[in-house]
């Protein structure tokens, strides 16, 4: 398949889900079928994409090695190729541990103050006798959630 071919899908991809966006526009389509199709669709390129994933990016690091300076341009991007990053695992030194637990425990008890305070009441912190002050809350905007019907179920 030729780099014109993939461009040429991936437009046919893009027109398909922009059409399918101006048809809900235009009152031409429900919005929830429309949705629940954009859904469908983002699933299965998903479910391929994995599948396909890790020897796409096997393949093309190996087509980077040997690159001058690790940089490769092709179709309009600048490919580098550079190792995994990582990260700090702390899970072994007792002392973070405890005050991560503790950081945990805080943190629910100021939620805790928080849910008390819409009710209109008070948390006292059963060892200090203090009024423990209620977390700051902030709300996301609403969402629509979709849970797919199995066959011959409920």
């Amino acid at each position: 398949m030729s780099n014109i071919e993939i461009i040429s899908k991936k437009q046919s991809a893009l027109d398909a889900i922009t059409e399918v966006g101006h048809a809900v526009l235009e009152f031409k389509v429900d919005p929830l079928s429309a949705a629940i199709a954009l859904r469908e669709v983002r699933r299965t390129i998903e479910a391929v994409e994995k599948g396909i994933k890790m020897h796409v990016t096997t393949a093309a690091i190996e087509a980077c090695e040997g690159v001058p300076h690790g940089i490769h341009i092709q179709d309009g991007y600048e490919i580098t190729h550079q190792e995994g990053s990582g990260r700090y695992d702390y899970s072994s030194i007792r002392e973070v541990v405890a005050l991560e637990q503790q950081l945990k425990d805080l943190k629910e008890k100021h939620k805790q103050a928080y849910k008390m305070h819409m009710k209109g009441q008070i948390l006292v912190d059963e060892d200090t006798g203090e009024i423990v002050g209620p977390a700051g809350y902030k709300s996301n905007p609403p969402v629509i959630r979709f849970k797919e019907i199995k066959k011959g179920g409920k």
